[in-house]
């Protein structure tokens, strides 16, 4: 699980002194209290794009297809290696030996690996494939989408409490992926792709305004 960090020791402080006159069921309410307003601070600033010191999120990079291969795919292939035919569309890519090939899907919006024995047919390419009404390419307009719009739902990001603690935080494999972002780490956007320097977002952290409604949510509870 990811960790607040830094800005939390002068409110642990003053939660210490607060709690040491309540029991052992208010303060876990409390402290749930205390989780769950910690938890929408956060889900609001990521949905805003940036890091508890006020700045923006780094940019994504240009996206890879930006720099096509000589030759542009376009084929009939199952959903899912089974299901209905649907057409793929990649101008970047690279064979996995004799019988394998990965690349950017277009109309998957991401990475996939495909057999060459599956495919259904062959199609040949348009200039237009990929292209939006305004002819800017469409995953552009998807690479200019808010950053993290999965992870920093209540699915992902989850929220807890003890008597003693409360926390938010990434866990398993959402975890992984949140820490790689939170220190700015390298890592493998697919597993058989090169690794990628990825730039510091600060997912999780308090800003001066989450310590003061933090404070504010205590005296409310404290005062109710």
């Amino acid at each position: 699980m990811a960790d607040l960090g830094t800005g939390f020791e002068a409110l642990e402080e003053y939660l210490t002194s607060m709690l040491s006159a309540l029991d052992g069921a208010e303060q876990r309410r409390l402290m749930g209290v205390i989780a769950q307003t910690m938890r929408r601070s956060t889900q609001k600033r990521i949905a805003a794009q940036k890091n508890p010191d006020g700045s923006k999120f780094a940019k994504r990079k240009p996206p890879a297809d930006d720099q096509p291969s000589a030759t542009p795919l376009k084929f009939l292939y199952p959903a899912g290696g089974v299901g209905r035919p649907r057409i793929v569309i990649m101008r970047s890519w690279k064979k996995m030996g004799e019988d394998k090939f990965i690349g950017y899907d277009r109309r998957a919006g991401g990475i996939r690996t495909f057999i060459r024995k599956h495919i259904i047919a062959k199609l040949d390419p348009d200039p237009r494939d990929g292209m939006g009404r305004d002819g800017k390419l469409s995953r552009r307009r998807i690479r200019q989408q808010a950053m993290f719009r999965k992870i920093r739902t209540a699915r992902y990001l989850k929220a807890g409490q003890t008597a003693n603690e409360a926390w938010i935080g990434f866990v398993g494999m959402i975890g992984d992926i949140a820490s790689v972002h939170q220190f700015g780490r390298k890592d493998r956007p697919h597993p058989l792709v090169d690794a990628v320097d990825y730039p510091q977002r600060e997912l999780l952290g308090l800003t001066e305004k989450d310590r003061a409604d933090l404070m504010d949510a205590v005296e409310k509870h404290l005062m109710g």
